[in-house]
C-alpha cells in the first residue's frame, strides 16, 4: 500500500515538473534547467527513499513471517507432543473390585465370604467326629498332593459343642 502511494506521489511529481516546465518556457531557459535539475534531484532522492522504505518494509515482514513461522511450528511441536505424551501415558490400571460370594459348607451350617475367583477352586473335607472342616484348592493340590485336605491344608474350621456359654 504505501509503494503504491510512493508510486502516486512520484507521478504527481511528474506532472508537477511537466507542468512548471510548461510555465517556465514563458522565463529564461537558464532558470528552467536549473529548477528542472533541482526537481530531477528531489525525484531521485524520493525514489531513494522509496526503495529504501520498501527495502526495511520486506525485511521486516520477512523476519515476521519467519517469525511466526518459528511459533507456529513450535506451537506444532508442542501440541504434537502433548498428543503424543497423552497416547502413550500409561494411564493407571483400576483394579476391578474383586467380587465376593459366599462358600457354603452345609455340614456345619454356615457359608464363608470369599473371592469370588476362588469360590470354584475352593475344596473342603468334613471330618463328622470332630466336627471340622479342612480346606484347601484345587489348583494347589493339581501342583502337590501333599497339599490337599488330608496332608496339608490350607485351613481348617471346627463347630464347638452347644454349650450356654457359647450362645448368644
Amino acid at each position: 500500500m504505501k509503494e503504491v502511494s510512493v508510486k502516486l506521489s512520484l507521478m504527481i511529481l511528474l506532472v508537477v515538473i511537466s507542468s512548471c516546465s510548461i510555465h517556465l518556457n514563458t522565463t529564461s531557459v537558464e532558470k528552467t534547467n536549473e529548477q528542472i535539475t533541482q526537481l530531477t534531484k528531489s525525484v531521485e532522492t524520493l525514489t531513494h527513499e522509496v526503495h529504501e522504505i520498501q527495502k526495511k518494509y520486506n525485511e521486516k515482514t520477512q523476519s515476521q513471517n519467519e517469525s511466526n513461522m518459528n511459533e507456529n511450528n513450535t506451537t506444532k511441536i508442542q501440541k504434537t507432543n502433548i498428543e503424543n505424551t497423552e497416547k502413550h501415558q500409561k494411564k493407571p490400571d483400576t483394579p476391578a473390585k474383586p467380587s465376593k460370594t459366599y462358600f457354603p459348607i452345609p455340614e456345619l451350617g454356615i457359608k464363608i465370604l470369599v473371592d469370588g475367583e476362588i469360590k470354584d477352586d475352593l475344596i473342603y473335607k468334613y471330618d463328622e467326629k470332630d466336627t471340622s472342616v479342612v480346606l484347601s484348592l484345587k489348583s494347589i493340590i493339581a501342583i502337590d498332593e501333599l497339599c490337599s485336605t488330608d496332608h496339608a491344608p490350607l485351613g481348617a474350621l471346627i463347630r464347638l459343642p452347644n454349650h450356654k456359654e457359647y450362645e448368644r
